[in-house]
């Protein structure tokens, strides 16, 4: 029979070699939104931004598709579920980290905020059953999210960092990120469903 710590690391295994399907998943979302934002928007600047963003997102993909798998293995085992030391995208900025960024980077930020949001709402009684599973599953008496390494944060964190390795510049990225965030959510429901159901 399975252990609990069993259950809890194949959990994780799971999660990770989902990852590429999930990319995958909305990569494809987010191109069919991008497609229909080209066709109604009205000026020839954001027009241009919007198929530069498509062009690029399409090229980008086996690089995108690899790299956030990568990124969320390793940020599922920084700490063995406890990362209270990798502060999330928001809880990272101060007021003089604002002041050195443009427009754009503020914007790229509060998007991730957003995303991060969208995803409690989306998958908020998946979240709420897998963080009591993952807690069980580690011995815990009592239900903590920041135990869980499947949490939307680290979602958000490897996608935003994963965006950015691509070296494209920022304006580019948060189209990406605005596109790929709205999918998200309820891509993470049914991921945090399925890994609910490794630790039943």
């Amino acid at each position: 029979m399975k252990s609990a710590s069993d259950a809890f690391e194949a959990c994780v295994r799971f999660a990770a070699s989902e990852a590429d399907g999930l990319m995958k998943g909305l990569i494809g979302s987010a191109l069919q939104q991008l497609f229909r934002r080209v066709d109604t928007t009205r000026t020839d600047a954001e027009r241009r931004t919007l198929q530069d963003a498509v062009r690029l997102l399409d090229d980008h993909e086996a690089f995108l598709r690899r790299r956030f798998g990568e990124l969320l293995l390793a940020e599922f085992g920084a700490t063995g579920g406890d990362d209270r030391s990798h502060a999330g995208p928001q809880e990272a900025i101060s007021l003089d980290t604002l002041e050195l960024m443009d427009d754009t980077q503020v914007q790229e930020r509060v998007e991730i905020a957003r995303i991060q949001q969208s995803i409690q709402q989306a998958a908020e009684s998946e979240l709420d059953e897998l963080n009591r599973l993952i807690c069980g599953a580690q011995g815990l008496d009592r239900v903590s999210a920041e135990r869980n390494p499947m949490r939307p944060e680290v979602y958000a964190r490897a996608l935003l960092a994963a965006l950015t390795q691509t070296g494209e510049p920022a304006p580019i990225r948060l189209v990406w990120i605005q596109a790929l965030g709205g999918a998200l959510g309820a891509a993470l429901a049914l991921a945090y469903r399925a890994q609910c159901r490794l630790l039943r």
